[in-house]
Formats: C-alpha cells, sequence, structure tokens
C-alpha cells in the first residue's frame, strides 16, 4: 500500500475529510509518499493537480510535523558555532549557540550586513561539513557572494523573498528536505540566514498578526529539528513595531550592532549579564 494511503487511513475522520481530494490527487499522479510530496514545488503542483495551493501547504504542514514528531527523540544539542569575535566567544561561553535563533539588531544596515556576513563565514569555517540557506529580502546579497570562496559557495543556498508568505515557504522547503535525511549531524550543521525581517515587518504587505505566527511556529519547528537559524533585523528607529512583542518571545539571542566592530549583547537565555562584545 503507498505510504500516503496508509498514513491517510491512521489519520482521524477530520483530517481524512479535509485532505481525501488531495491525497486522491497525488496518488492518481504517481506521488506515493510523503517524501516524494515534500520535496515538490507546491505551485507547480497545483498546476499538475488542481488540489489549491493553501491545501497542499496545510497538508505540508501535517506531514512535515508528524516527522518531526517522530525524528525530534532522536536529537541532541550540538556544540556552540566559534565566531572571529574573541569576547562574543567568552561571552557565549564558546560561541554562538546553535540550535536557536540568534537575531542581529541595528539602525545602520551596512554594520549589519558587515557583521552577518563574518558569521556566515565563521559558520562554515566551523562546520566543514555544514550548509548555510540564506533568505534574502532586499536583493543586495548577490552583490555579497565574491566574500566567499569557491569551497563556500558550493555549501551555500540562495534565496530571494521578497514579503512573508515567501519567506514561510521557503522555510519549510528547507525543513522538508532536511527531514528527509535521516542524518542528525545534516540538521545540526545547518544555518538559516534571513536578511533581513525588518525590510518585510516595516513594508506591512501581506504581514498580519496571522503570518507573523505562522513564522515563529515554523521557525520553532526548524529550531527544534537543531538547526540555527540568524536573522538581521533593521530598525528604521528605535520605536516599536506592532510586531516587536510577538517576535521578542521568539528570540534566543539578540545582538545590537553599533559600528563596524562593536556590538552588545542585549539578550540571551544562557547568559545572564549582557555585556559589550567588540
Amino acid at each position: 500500500m503507498p505510504r500516503l494511503q496508509t498514513l491517510y487511513i491512521g489519520w482521524t475522520a477530520d483530517r481524512q475529510r479535509l485532505f481525501k481530494s488531495a491525497i486522491s490527487a497525488l496518488l492518481d499522479n504517481n506521488i506515493v509518499d510523503d517524501e516524494a510530496f515534500l520535496l515538490l514545488n507546491l505551485h507547480q503542483l497545483h498546476d499538475k493537480t488542481k488540489i489549491p495551493t493553501q491545501i497542499l501547504a496545510c497538508l505540508r504542514q501535517v506531514l512535515v510535523h508528524d516527522i518531526e514528531s517522530r525524528l525530534h527523540q532522536s536529537f541532541h544539542p550540538s556544540q556552540p558555532i566559534p565566531t572571529s569575535y574573541n569576547k562574543l566567544n567568552i561571552a557565549l561561553q564558546g560561541g554562538l549557540p546553535s540550535s536557536q535563533l540568534v537575531e542581529l539588531v541595528g539602525t545602520v544596515i551596512a554594520f549589519l550586513e558587515d557583521h552577518i556576513l563574518k558569521l556566515m563565514q565563521d559558520f562554515l569555517v566551523s562546520r566543514p561539513q555544514g550548509h548555510v540557506y540564506h533568505i534574502d529580502t532586499t536583493g543586495a546579497f548577490q552583490s555579497k557572494l565574491g566574500s566567499f570562496t569557491k569551497g563556500d559557495l558550493s555549501r551555500m543556498h540562495c534565496y530571494r523573498a521578497f514579503d512573508l508568505k515567501s519567506i514561510i515557504q521557503e522555510l519549510e522547503q528547507v525543513g522538508a528536505e532536511q527531514l528527509m535525511s535521516s542524518q542528525q549531524e545534516q540538521a545540526s550543521s545547518t544555518l538559516i540566514v534571513i536578511e533581513d525581517i525588518g525590510q518585510i515587518f516595516g513594508s506591512d504587505l501581506g504581514v498580519t498578526d496571522q503570518s507573523v505566527k505562522r513564522l515563529c511556529k515554523t521557525i520553532r519547528l526548524l529550531l527544534e529539528m537543531q538547526m540555527t537559524i540568524m536573522i538581521s533585523h533593521y530598525r528604521v528607529s528605535q520605536g516599536q513595531s506592532r510586531y516587536d512583542i510577538t517576535w521578542d518571545n521568539m528570540v534566543d539571542l539578540r545582538l545590537l550592532i553599533q559600528s563596524d566592530s562593536s556590538m552588545i549583547l542585549t539578550k540571551a537565555r544562557h547568559v545572564k549579564t549582557p555585556q559589550g562584545c567588540s
């Protein structure tokens, strides 16, 4: 019996009713297991099956959650990520914490870009088998690729997403790809970079309380899989946005970037006293 059909039989009646047409269409198109489905582009799949993209997205969330639940028990904490900032390494007891959400905040976008670039390079050095998934919200990252070696570039995967919906879709796709591998080391050697979330929050284009909550839920899922997520957050002013309270609860480590060589540790769940790390 096809795996998708086996999973379907084990679902509740409500879930079966919701996804009956989707499962039937997938089986009719010879998509017979969850792994094959999770790797497909939802928009292309919609064109092929005529199943609404929203239903396909919901089905993917359900399958990803089910797989993640099965794999979660096998995951174990991994080592911190050493950086080229010695004071930061000392303050954080070895480097950036893995499997956490790290946010770089500042009001000068050039400083944010410089620091996040250095931290990406540090990650690739400290994780020789690691991969970086970079989501560019401004279109500016392409010009920075020359800062990486050819070897590093082979371990980088670059995407562009100019609205919150696209960011969530890219994150879900990365999660789906990682779940296809049962190798714990692969997930724990994965860094996801979103640059810059402030560009999205500030635009209000497709940004709602519900979409921000969905972003947070997706990020939590990836963190539980032991991926590390780094986000730059350019703020035009020091004033709060209406999403800051929801977002603040997500952040494990926050670095306030003051200059090209200075940063302040303003939040760290495992460090009691914030301090300068320049």
